[in-house]
């Protein structure tokens, strides 16, 4: 088909219910599944919309518009993702980065997880609560920041990132860190300021590549005794346990 031809816009998008994410016909006036009425758009593409509907036969697309609809935002498609700010990087047809800032996010969404070749994911500014199992699925990972969200806990999965180098769960409610961590050999930023933390488990002693670890404002009384050179670290006293040796 040339591109100088109108295309029906119906044949090749859906869009997601804004009430019940169903995905619906671009032609359809309203939802087949809960009967609400949808946004009426023009059915036909000139060239210039064509290049832009091409992209979305992308099941990928699909997955980002499911968000907007479950968000009740617009993700805006960006050069580059940043943690202050939503958007959505692809290439070659993929979602590569992916920033959901102050989303009222109580999970992370299911559709994320199908994002299968995320490479950088900020979820900032949420009220995350639990971070789902399936986290480990996102093996593509290089960037993970969950700061200032209600995290409590890390699911053991989190250990299967094996390619992650930066993880930032700053101001959250985290009491402990899974001993999988262990596993995360190319991590070179990690950062946990203002948690719950009383200690820090012996596993991130093996993170050979860790260039940056903030664990101020934590609650910390013991830290690992094989960290060698704790003066690298930012390590702040506390209330709670003085430091004084580890900063000797």
């Amino acid at each position: 088909m040339s591109f100088n031809e109108k295309i029906p816009m119906h044949s090749i998008v859906r869009i997601p219910c804004p009430h019940c994410s169903h995905l619906c016909s671009a032609k359809a006036k309203s939802c087949p599944k809960c009967g609400e009425p949808l946004t009426p758009l023009e059915h036909t593409a000139s060239k210039e919309e064509n290049l832009v509907l091409i992209e979305e036969r992308s099941n990928e697309i699909m997955y980002i518009k499911l968000l907007e609809a479950k968000i009740g935002k617009r993700i805006p498609h960006v050069k580059k993702v940043k943690k202050g700010s939503m958007g959505f990087v692809m290439d070659s047809g993929l979602v590569i980065g992916l920033s959901l800032y102050n989303c009222g996010l109580v999970t992370i969404p299911q559709e994320i997880f199908d994002l299968n070749s995320l490479r950088s994911l900020y979820l900032r500014r949420n009220n995350i609560k639990m971070v789902s199992n399936l986290i480990g699925f996102l093996n593509t990972l290089e960037e993970l920041i969950l700061s200032i969200n209600e995290i409590e806990a890390l699911p053991s999965s989190i250990g299967l990132l094996s390619g992650l180098r930066m993880l930032m769960l700053d101001s959250n409610k985290l009491k402990k860190l899974p001993e999988t961590m262990g596993s995360l050999k190319n991590l070179e930023k990690l950062h946990l300021t203002n948690n719950q933390l009383r200690e820090l488990p012996e596993c991130l002693t093996g993170l050979s590549k860790l260039e940056s670890l903030d664990i101020r404002g934590n609650l910390l009384l013991k830290m690992p005794e094989t960290i060698i050179e704790p003066k690298k670290y930012c390590i702040k006293k506390t209330k709670q346990a003085s430091l004084d040796k580890f900063l000797k």
